[in-house]
């Protein structure tokens, strides 16, 4: 069988019985996710520097104090992605419920070890534009709300989470730009070992 890995990125391969695979490789969501994270971040430094002006945290601090000023900084920045990591997964499985009305038993959560990822999923199909706000829910309430809230109030730590969760959902932004080409009745659902999905026509 051919590895999915040695696909080119962004690839749409032929339909199989009535299901066509909307795939994107591990490697080419590691490399979307890099550039993302540049251009996001670059972007959001400038617009917080020309709003708020330039400069670093704890600058009025020296030697020990400074450091452990960053460091601290650091464990709640990582404490607060890989919780927000948690809660984005809960809410993609939110969004299969309201938009898609999936019933939580047909939800479920799995972790591939050697990616070092978790995920939720469910085997239920659901029409595309159920599917397509699946995958926007957690960028948007992590994401870009937070965003947008730390550049209106000058909050530097609201706006690097937000950035965080935001890099965090470059997988979905993938995907959700691969399902333009389909129509919003017709079918999609998880893939069950790759990074995307599947869709078929409607009934």
């Amino acid at each position: 069988m051919e590895s999915h890995e040695s696909r080119s990125a962004w690839s749409l391969p032929g339909a199989s019985g009535g299901w066509q695979d909307v795939l994107i490789p591990l490697h080419s969501v590691a490399v979307f996710s890099l550039w993302f994270t540049l251009g996001l971040g670059l972007t959001t430094l400038v617009v917080f520097g020309a709003l708020w002006g330039f400069h670093l945290p704890f600058q009025e601090r020296e030697g020990w104090s400074l450091l452990f000023g960053w460091l601290g900084a650091f464990t709640l920045l990582t404490l607060a992605y890989l919780g927000g990591a948690l809660v984005h997964e809960l809410l993609h499985a939110l969004g299969m419920i309201l938009f898609a009305g999936i019933p939580v038993r047909s939800i479920h959560m799995a972790v591939r070890l050697r990616e070092g990822i978790a995920y939720v999923h469910t085997a239920l199909p659901m029409t595309v534009a159920a599917y397509r706000w699946v995958l926007v829910l957690p960028g948007l309430l992590l994401g870009l709300l937070p965003l947008a809230a730390g550049l209106l109030l000058g909050d530097g730590w609201l706006t690097a989470f937000g950035v965080l969760m935001l890099t965090s959902a470059a997988g979905d932004a993938a995907v959700l730009w691969l399902l333009r080409p389909f129509a919003s009745t017709y079918l999609a659902r998880d893939h069950p070992t790759a990074v995307g999905c599947r869709v078929a026509p409607p009934g």
